[in-house]
């Protein structure tokens, strides 16, 4: 692992584990004290994140970081308070417009 990755690892604060079936942790940026979701995935996906990386939208959380290790990948993206869609859809309260 690079000196930078150690770095990047050591920033963030780990606060709770979001879903008891995934991989996702809420965390704290301890220099800036942004929250932030550190997500776990395959090395596999890495590329779609890369990519992401670079690009600004209203529509997408913003990635912060990568960091690549031997069988994993952990990706630091901006965390958005609120329902998933999936919480919304199972509420079934949504009207034709929505």
């Amino acid at each position: 692992m690079a000196l930078k990755d150690d770095f990047i690892e050591l920033q963030y604060q780990e606060i709770k584990k979001m879903f008891p079936d995934r991989e996702i942790y809420l965390v704290r940026d301890t220099l800036s004290g942004q929250l932030l979701l550190r997500k776990e995935i395959n090395n596999t996906n890495a590329w779609i994140y890369k990519k992401l990386i670079d690009i600004q939208s209203v529509h997408l959380p913003k990635i912060f970081d990568i960091i690549e290790k031997e069988n994993s990948c952990f990706v630091y993206e901006e965390f958005i308070q609120g329902k998933t869609l999936d919480e919304v859809l199972k509420q079934g309260n949504l009207s034709k417009e929505q």
